[in-house]
């Protein structure tokens, strides 16, 4: 499990779980980086590494964030031994009863 909370007074962050019997490792140079809603492991599976990146861009992002997280997505992918790029959005607040 590697988790990244948000900084400041408003709950949130990210979670990324991986099991237990895949080798796995954090990126501390891309989770550090600055576009801050992000983690980033190194993953061995099949004897094959590959970089998995978990990132949060809000609803509301500004455009200086949207250019710190095409950043670090680009410094990533030569990083990459396979590249898969998934996209999930889940936001609470679009959920209606």
């Amino acid at each position: 499990m590697y988790r990244k909370d948000r900084k400041g007074p408003r709950g949130g962050g990210l979670i990324l779980y991986i099991k237990n019997n895949i080798r796995a490792g954090a990126n501390e140079e891309f989770t550090n980086e600055e576009f801050a809603e992000s983690i980033w492991c190194n993953v061995e599976l099949n004897k094959q590494r590959s970089l998995v990146g978990l990132c949060y861009r809000g609803p509301t992002s500004t455009d200086i964030n949207d250019e710190k997280l095409r950043s670090v997505i680009e410094k990533a992918v030569p990083r990459a031994t396979t590249h898969h790029i998934g996209y999930s959005s889940w936001d609470t607040t679009t959920i209606h009863n």
